[in-house]
């Protein structure tokens, strides 16, 4: 279903602090019992990714200044002028503050302010670039398992393997990339790289996710997807793409 909205005139964006990503998928909840469908993002940062920035990216400041374990970018849209919205936003804030499920927050109080913020998220993937990386998805409701359970097993697979975790909470969709803690050691842990996709994509099948979202599948997947979807799934597949595709003109060689 297609179902098209006015454009918006007016947005606030907040970089939130919170202590774990339980309670970010709880802040998103209550945000959207509060402003409903007004939250149009809301992205998931851990420390680590924000500590990759500061030192990648010159003259990034820390937007709360004190660290946090994970934050949240989040932005705000709605129809009329920015100034209650903006209330709305603290309003809910401060209700999320006293449910504990945020730290700290700070409310970009400019568009200069919103693009610094946001910045420092689209500056990530840049920041930390030489690691394996994993885009994938699961219920929202079980992003937190997830974390957990490739968190819990990484030290003892894969010793001084950090991870960068950071990504689309809102839409259950997660960029969850793992390294060493150099360059020397990063390029020797990629020599694994089949090992620690294992790890990663046995987690997200055990809470019934994906082993791809926005990202799709590409070249790099497509063996792990032939071991993942049935026969008869990777049949309509191919039956889909010849109906849409019948010279085999779009994205080539990707999938199938």
């Amino acid at each position: 279903m297609l179902r098209l909205r006015p454009r918006p005139t007016c947005s606030a964006t907040a970089w939130i602090a919170t202590d774990a990503p339980a309670s970010a998928v709880k802040l998103l909840a209550r945000l959207r019992a509060r402003l409903g469908d007004r939250v149009s993002a809301f992205e998931l940062i851990s420390r680590r990714c924000l500590e990759a920035v500061l030192g990648h990216v010159p003259q990034t400041r820390d937007p709360l200044g004190d660290p946090h374990p994970w934050y949240v970018l989040a932005e705000f849209e709605g129809m009329g002028e920015s100034a209650p919205l903006r209330e709305q936003l603290e309003l809910a804030l401060a209700d999320s503050a006293q449910h504990a499920e945020l730290r700290d927050a700070a409310v970009a109080a400019t568009q200069a302010q919103s693009a610094a913020l946001w910045r420092i998220r689209e500056s990530i993937p840049e920041a930390q670039f030489a690691n394996v990386k994993h885009d994938v998805s699961v219920a929202v409701s079980r992003v937190p398992a997830l974390i957990e359970r490739i968190e819990g097993a990484l030290p003892q697979a894969f010793p001084g393997a950090c991870s960068f975790i950071f990504g689309h909470v809102g839409d259950g969709n997660l960029h969850y990339n793992i390294g060493m803690g150099d360059a020397a050691a990063t390029a020797q842990f990629m020599q694994r790289r089949e090992a620690v996709n294992a790890l990663v994509y046995e987690a997200v099948s055990a809470l019934g996710g994906s082993i791809s979202a926005e990202h799709g599948i590409g070249q790099l997947k497509r063996v792990e997807l032939a071991h993942r979807k049935s026969p008869l799934e990777l049949e309509l597949m191919r039956t889909l793409k010849r109906a849409l595709d019948p010279g085999g003109l779009m994205n080539p060689g990707k999938v199938l």
